[in-house]
């Protein structure tokens, strides 16, 4: 499963930072609700420099996730 998110762009500044919580909503997760417990979804963070001549990823990171499981 792949779901993108473009958050805000931080322009003209050498040391952005993000504070900011990324929430979707209602995305259908398959698998048996034990093992969704266990081993949650993990979330891969791309961060990019976006310039005027050439755009590159420069980190990249995981994150577990917080699920809210119903039925």
């Amino acid at each position: 499963m792949a779901l993108a998110c473009l958050r805000q762009v931080m322009r003209e500044t050498l040391c952005p930072t993000w504070d900011e919580t990324l929430v979707f909503d209602d995305i259908v997760v398959h698998g048996l609700r034990d093992e969704l417990i266990r081993s949650p979804p993990v979330v891969i963070i791309e961060i990019y420099d976006y310039d005027i001549v050439v755009s590159r990823q420069i980190d990249r990171s995981q994150s577990s996730t917080l699920l809210r499981l119903t039925g």
